[in-house]
């Protein structure tokens, strides 16, 4: 199995040393998937969420890391309902070459200022229609398609919502498409506001 993440051109091939600012993506041994996560973890600033850690265990995934924006800036807001605060959302694009049925998808863990958000909390809106991750598993028809490019919203309950202020989400995008032999999971994290 092999993992994708972004590359910097022109590395040293013997230290292994980033040396410019042009990413580009290369594909990684599964060996070297710790290093990866270390390295992850220190441009977080904050613990990589368990999922990433157990899929490298599993060495049975291509993970990518997003090498170009993918969420929303404008998209991230507490969501209401009855005058309460019950949630948050955001909105972002799908890591991978094609657009895809939902059906394939297998989880979308979310991760705010280092907490993860339990996998029965988050919904998923495409072309106005919200699923659980459940329900997704069984939406093969063709209006409710993500298509690459486009923006779903996720939606996360969570009674309070996100405070206002400055918070860091890392999501990780999971899918199994049928030709593959494989699950690929997608690491997408950014800054944002509320």
């Amino acid at each position: 199995m092999y993992l994708l993440r972004p590359e910097i051109e022109n590395r040293n091939k013997k230290t292994d040393v980033i040396t410019k600012k042009e990413i580009k993506y290369r594909f990684i041994c599964n060996s070297e998937c710790d290093i990866i996560l270390s390295e992850l973890q220190k441009t977080a600033g904050a613990a990589v969420p368990e999922a990433y850690h157990q899929a490298v265990k599993e060495r049975k995934v291509i993970f990518i890391m997003a090498g170009r924006p993918i969420y929303d800036p404008e998209g991230f807001k507490n969501v209401e309902k009855d005058g309460e605060i019950c949630g948050f959302q955001f909105a972002f694009k799908l890591q991978y070459y094609r657009g895809i049925t939902l059906s394939i998808i297998r989880d979308i863990a979310v991760t705010v200022d280092g907490k993860e958000y339990p996998r029965e909390d988050v919904l998923l809106t495409v072309n106005g229609e919200t699923f659980d991750l459940e329900q997704t598993k069984t939406v093969v028809s063709p209006l409710y398609r993500w298509e690459f490019g486009d923006y779903a919203t996720v939606t996360v309950k969570a009674p309070g919502g996100l405070s206002k202020g400055k918070h860091h989400i890392i999501t990780l995008q999971h899918i199994a498409p049928s030709y593959m032999p494989f699950p690929i999971k997608a690491v997408c994290e950014a800054d944002f506001e509320i």
